[in-house]
């Protein structure tokens, strides 16, 4: 039995508007996400122990609690897709994330790249530098490089990425939000890419799509740094685009054999 002067819902405060906070546990965080309808096969195992990870890390960075906003943006971007918004241009975008990231999730091969560590140096009166390290699952290896921009930070941090693997894109879209209100709060990217024109495996990828049309990856992050999430949600778009390439190749190995 618990005592209480008055209840909490006479005032309007119910147990569906608490915050979690740093202290919430693992039931806490499974509780508050079925409220916000990700119950049953919403989320894998996988995605929720990933979802939960990354809760962790914002309610320690966080002094206030953390907010419905910052669980959808967490839980979008553990399934690798955004759960908010309204605009239609927004919805499209959520769609082709989610089916992007059903496809790679259908996958047998993890993400190729990941982001293992970066080093941003910026102001005023100075060239913006990046330093990125990735991972390379296929290569086994870590591999380290930087790169300049006269645009900023961000762009020097995608320069970098696409030096390290190699890979020429053309940045469609690029879009910030933050998940609620205050100093503290986390910050979701929306990236959108395509091969870059005019290479050959731009030209490859258009013959191989519908139309000749050259296909477009979506990646989305979350993180109190905006840097930080826009490198991830980057990383994660080449990513797609990468295992959407092998699958090509592997698709069109397979229409070139003939039984003799």
């Amino acid at each position: 039995q618990t005592y209480e002067i008055i209840r909490p819902e006479d005032v309007g405060v119910t147990s569906g508007n608490l915050a979690l906070g740093k202290h919430s546990g693992r039931h806490a965080f499974k509780t508050k996400l079925e409220e916000l309808g990700y119950a049953g096969a919403a989320l894998s195992d996988a995605q929720f122990q990933a979802a939960f990870g990354k809760f962790k890390q914002l309610a320690d960075a966080k002094k206030t609690g953390v907010t419905d906003g910052d669980l959808h943006a967490l839980v979008a971007d553990a399934r690798g897709s955004s759960s908010s918004g309204t605009a239609a241009a927004a919805a499209a975008e959520e769609q082709a994330i989610a089916e992007e990231s059903s496809s790679s999730n259908n996958s047998a091969h993890p993400p190729r790249f990941t982001l293992k560590q970066m080093q941003v140096f910026t102001g005023i009166g100075v060239t913006p530098t990046a330093t990125v390290t990735l991972h390379d699952a296929v290569e086994a290896a870590d591999r380290t490089d930087a790169a300049l921009a006269a645009n900023g930070p961000i762009e020097a941090v995608f320069s970098v990425i696409q030096r390290i693997t190699g890979l020429a894109i053309d940045l469609l879209s690029f879009n910030v939000s933050a998940t609620s209100e205050g100093q503290e709060t986390l910050g979701k990217v929306a990236v959108r890419i395509a091969r870059a024109g005019g290479g050959d495996a731009a030209d490859s990828a258009a013959a191989l799509a519908p139309s000749g049309a050259v296909p477009k990856f979506s990646g989305l992050a979350t993180n109190v740094d905006i840097i930080t999430a826009s490198a991830n949600a980057y990383v994660a778009a080449l990513n797609r685009l990468v295992a959407h390439d092998a699958r090509d190749t592997r698709a069109s190995h397979k229409d070139r054999n003939v039984d003799i």
